[in-house]
């Protein structure tokens, strides 16, 4: 049928090969060797016509499709791939270059903000993946996972304004939870609060996550960012 087997005479793929040795640690049951100090061992490449439908899957653990067990799933998809990839060193360290992160800040003199305004943190320290949108604050999820969120705020307390000043986290502009927000002081004597925040989140892909004033006022300065990471 056109497969090549090693160690059996009924190979279900181009290339199968079934060895007792596949858990010996000093070397497992095949071996691809490259005698050139450049170069990949193994190419995983689609045909041009195939490039966008095809994907290729390393699995370790249970026979079948699934991974199993708890070990080991590497799968690439050119389609609908997530952009996060990920390398193993020399040393053995596995790093994800691509992960997404931010930390921004507000680059301007004490500007105030009132209600159904975003606070506007717009420039960036780093912005990798480019996920956080330094025109509108927001920042969008690349893919589905958990993030973390940091924020400093200064809550003004003026009399003027003659409410207490509140801020909410909004994920794709609605409040979480019971309203999750940063306060300002009761005392509207009290004149300019810092506050800060650090707040988790379970997000999906394209989900929006962003700080609105409802309610007083806010003054953001140079001392006031907003910063994330994808933890998982």
């Amino acid at each position: 049928n056109g497969n090549v087997g090693v160690g059996t005479v009924t190979p279900n793929r181009s290339l199968h090969v079934v060895s007792s040795q596949w858990d010996n640690e000093s070397g497992g049951g095949a071996i691809f060797e490259n005698s050139s100090a450049v170069g990949s061992a193994i190419t995983l490449k689609p045909t041009a016509s195939a490039v966008n439908t095809n994907g290729w899957a390393i699995y370790a653990g249970a026979a079948g499709s699934n991974v199993g067990d708890g070990n080991i799933g590497i799968w690439s998809h050119k389609t609908g791939a997530p952009g996060l990839k990920f390398k193993v060193s020399q040393d053995g360290q596995v790093t994800a270059p691509l992960q997404p992160s931010f930390f921004a800040y507000h680059n301007a003199g004490d500007i105030n903000y009132v209600p159904s305004q975003t606070l506007p943190y717009q420039s960036t320290r780093h912005n990798t993946g480019n996920h956080y949108n330094t025109s509108t604050s927001t920042f969008t999820a690349p893919i589905a996972g958990t993030y973390m969120f940091s924020a400093t705020v200064n809550a003004n307390a003026d009399s003027a304004n003659n409410t207490v000043p509140r801020a909410y986290w909004q994920v794709n502009g609605g409040n979480i939870g019971y309203n999750v927000h940063f306060r300002g002081s009761d005392s509207l004597t009290e004149g300019l609060d810092q506050k800060s925040a650090t707040v988790v989140f379970q997000l999906s892909a394209n989900d929006t996550v962003r700080i609105q004033v409802q309610q007083g006022r806010f003054d953001l300065f140079g001392a006031n960012h907003f910063c994330g990471h994808l933890l998982s």
